[in-house]
């Protein structure tokens, strides 16, 4: 008769599954920290027994490492446990995340609208056709343009300088050319001039 119980999970709220998370973390949470606790006070006691002499005190020492040995495994096995329900319980959050999810989309404008696949299939058809079409036709238009302004030769002096305007600023860059070069020579035919007088001894 169990197998025809009602599902406890039909009517469970995502709140209460968030909040039981929550909740098995702080204790897996707090579990590590004692764990951490007791493993310091298994390394300082064995720490003490290697510098003590008293064969007492290390017998003493040896039995407190090993409670709390025991203690540390058994903490470790309540985290494994609690690791494994903080699995389950995160999956019944996605499995209602999933549902709610597929729920909207079953309610919403868009899914009801795509609901008939046929309906979808027509739609996204005529859309890619018109799509072609618009594309053929902006084709046309783009080789129509060319080929009409293709024709049209632009004059270059119509934008530019005109041809003699050009020219006379050929002159002028070669009469630069000439004013700079020729102090130059006459300046290096002085010194030459120079260089003689100054030595009446050098060989010609």
């Amino acid at each position: 008769m169990g197998l025809f119980k009602r599902n406890p999970l039909k009517n469970v709220k995502r709140e209460d599954v968030v909040d039981a998370i929550i909740e098995l973390e702080k204790k897996k949470d707090e579990l590590q920290d004692d764990v951490f606790i007791r493993e310091k006070q298994v390394t300082d006691k064995l720490q003490r027994g290697k510098t003590s002499k008293s064969l007492s005190e290390k017998k003493m020492l040896a039995n407190e490492i090993l409670m709390l040995q025991r203690q540390v495994k058994a903490a470790q096995k309540r985290i494994g446990f609690l690791d494994k329900k903080i699995y389950v319980t995160e999956q019944v959050k996605l499995a209602i995340d999933d549902m709610e999810f597929a729920n909207y989309n079953k309610k919403s404008t868009v899914g009801q609208m795509f609901k008939n696949n046929a309906s979808l299939e027509k739609f996204l058809t005529n859309v890619v056709d018109a799509k072609t079409e618009a594309d053929t036709e902006l084709l046309e238009q783009i080789d129509m343009v060319d080929s009409i302004m293709n024709t049209y030769l632009e004059e270059d002096n119509l934008y530019g300088e005109s041809q003699e305007m050009n020219d006379i600023l050929s002159m002028m860059e070669e009469d630069t050319e000439t004013v700079e070069n020729t102090p130059e020579k006459e300046s290096k035919t002085e010194q030459d001039d120079f260089r003689e007088l100054e030595d009446p001894f050098r060989e010609v």
